[in-house]
């Protein structure tokens, strides 16, 4: 936690970035331009990925967003309007990743919600009931079924040219039922998949690379895997053995032939020695 001063309120940069307020107006005590330098700065010198985008998107490029930011926060009337030019700011470095709520700096309770993103999120119409029996009829291997990628339970429907994800359950988040979470785009020429899908906060991220791993896993880009729910097929060992060497968080060895053995270390960490069982 890094502390401005007495006037403004703290700031956690990580997975969430908290402006804190206190109970009187806007313009009294947090103006937008402010908080804007504040928060700019203490990316700048705390993130540790602040450079590498610098270097991957150009310095000019940061200062031209810089500049329309700028012009954005100055006419900003509203806390509300203010948090979210904020928020636009910092997708410039990574999409669904970052989140910005108001508090009250007499209390942990927040004075306003989240930013709700899902406003203008489409929604698949769906027949909950019609679908549950489509599913269950299911006997081809396509993308179509229910699937889980904590917290969601997605279903995945053929849509025209492609297919459609959408919430069935999503708890302890602001997604609600049947909003659409995914879409798998087929190309028929090399019978592969390309992706597109919205993250925690609705932010969308597009032309992602899709791997079927075998019958019951698809991988949408680097960290988003799902696992069928329903229908459930028998997998090959070879998928299962991958699927298992690949999800093992601690340092794993496997005899697979009299020639063979596989050995994983996910993680370098001191801490991680006193598990290695080889």
């Amino acid at each position: 936690m890094i502390h401005k001063n007495q006037t403004m309120t703290k700031i956690t940069i990580s997975i969430l970035i908290a402006i804190l307020i206190s109970t009187f107006s806007f313009g009294q005590n947090c103006n937008c331009e402010s908080n804007f330098k504040w928060v700019k700065q203490t990316f700048e010198e705390n993130d540790a990925g602040f450079q590498y985008v610098i270097d991957q998107k150009g310095r000019d490029a940061y200062e031209t967003h810089n500049t329309a930011i700028l012009i954005r926060v100055q006419a900003a009337k509203t806390l509300q309007e203010c948090t979210r030019i904020l928020y636009d700011w910092l997708r410039f470095f990574r999409k669904g990743h970052f989140g910005i709520a108001l508090k009250q700096q007499s209390t942990p309770q927040p004075i306003a919600a989240e930013i709700n993103l899902a406003s203008n999120q489409k929604s698949l119409k769906v027949d909950d009931k019609a679908f549950e029996d489509y599913v269950s009829s299911l006997k081809g291997m396509t993308p179509e079924g229910v699937w889980v990628s904590g917290p969601y339970t997605i279903g995945i429907i053929k849509t025209e040219n492609d297919y459609t994800g959408f919430i069935v359950d999503a708890p302890g988040t602001q997604w609600k039922k049947h909003q659409i979470k995914l879409k798998l785009y087929p190309d028929s020429n090399t019978h592969t998949y390309t992706g597109e899908m919205w993250m925690r906060n609705f932010s969308k991220i597009e032309g992602q690379n899709v791997e079927l791993i075998g019958k019951n896993h698809i991988r949408i880009g680097n960290t988003f895997l799902l696992k069928r729910e329903n229908p459930v097929y028998e997998d090959a060992q070879k998928v299962k053995d991958y699927l298992e060497f690949i999800n093992s968080t601690q340092p794993y060895f496997k005899k697979i032939s009299d020639k063979t053995s596989y050995l994983r270390i996910p993680n370098f960490n001191i801490s991680q020695k006193k598990q290695s069982t080889v």
